[in-house]
């Protein structure tokens, strides 16, 4: 007669970890926290990571789980479930999703931020990634905090109490001092005003994925948005700020602020602020819904990036694992939640 350890092991669903960069490994930590949830590959391109046992890029014993680079070697693994966290451009991200579909596991959950809602930028892709799901019977997610929670699944919960939706806002202020340099560099921190410049004109600079938030709202709310106006602006120090890469001094860049302004006709549905730098004051997360009635929602402190982006990434799992196959948005599913999936009732 089995043990109550080993029927536990046998219940629990096994997971890939493609890509151990930072929030990877964030991820790895999440699903060592989670009973249901076992480790059963690990994949990342690093030269340096190979043969290291997962438990030493994320603390914790043992796991017997060693790095590969070999995505195909990871991928013939016994798992149903393969989070991927490697780049923020789906044209990059689709060779590395095509195969994660083709090595036939139920559910593929990423942080490429235009995975989030990729139908109305990229409708190839969208379509390519969609029909191969629904051959490979996979459930693909574009899953995080930003796109994919705190500007577009949180306010449409929230509109889920009125009768009558006129407008939404949102504006997210995150204070990233204390964030991984890498996200400081993408934002270009620590550059002047006309480096910065150069950097937007070549698209290398900024965040990604303001777009598909707004996508993915209007798409749920039922808005055939018309225009859509983005702008890219640098936050300039006016004293010596700390950036973590070296520190930005009078005039220099300390952060980003961009908006996304989404018309149906002359009418103005949809703002999204997003300003992400090393000097704000105090991060926040608002969200105003006018209509009938009116709903208006603070989160002091804001929704912290990286730690929510890992958390939504495991979190979704028990939500897409009930899902119908096909590349899926965050609105399609129920909410993301920390415990196991949920028994279908009879």
């Amino acid at each position: 007669m089995a043990s109550a350890k080993s029927r536990a092991e046998v219940n629990q669903i096994g997971v890939v970890h493609f890509g151990l960069g930072p929030i990877g490994r964030l991820i790895a930590q999440a699903v060592a926290g989670r009973q249901y949830l076992r480790s059963a590959a690990a994949v990342d391109r690093d030269p340096n990571l190979a043969g290291c046992d997962l438990s030493e890029l994320i603390g914790g014993a043992a796991s017997g789980v060693r790095v590969t680079a070999d995505a195909d070697e990871a991928l013939r693994l016994d798992a149903q479930v393969v989070l991927h966290s490697t780049v923020s451009r789906l044209s990059d991200a689709a060779p590395q999703l095509m195969q994660c579909i083709s090595s036939g596991k139920r559910v593929i959950i990423s942080t490429c931020e235009e995975l989030a809602y990729p139908w109305r930028t990229q409708p190839e892709l969208a379509k390519q990634i969609h029909a191969a799901a629904l051959e490979g019977h996979s459930v693909v997610v574009g899953a995080g905090v930003n796109p994919g929670f705190a500007m577009d699944y949180l306010p449409l919960a929230l509109s889920g109490a009125m009768a009558e939706v006129r407008s939404v806002t949102v504006r997210r202020t995150q204070d990233i001092s204390g964030r991984r340099n890498r996200l400081k560099e993408k934002l270009g921190i620590g550059l002047t005003p006309n480096e910065f410049q150069r950097l937007v004109d070549t698209g290398r600079v900024g965040h990604i994925g303001l777009r598909e938030s707004g996508d993915a709202l209007a798409g749920a709310l039922g808005w055939d948005l018309t225009r859509v106006v983005e702008a890219m602006n640098p936050m300039l120090a006016e004293a010596p700020a700390k950036s973590g890469a070296g520190g930005a001094t009078d005039g220099m860049v300390t952060g980003v602020s961009q908006t996304l302004s989404g018309y149906v006709g002359r009418r103005l549905v949809l703002r999204l602020i997003l300003e992400l730098g090393v000097a704000v004051k105090a991060s926040a997360d608002e969200i105003t819904l006018e209509g009938e009635p009116g709903i208006q929602m603070l989160v002091p402190g804001g929704i912290q990036g990286d730690l929510a982006t890992a958390a939504l990434s495991v979190n979704t799992i028990a939500s897409a694992m009930g899902a119908a196959p096909g590349l899926r948005s965050m609105a399609e599913l129920p909410p993301a939640r920390p415990g196991p999936p949920l028994a279908v009732r009879s």
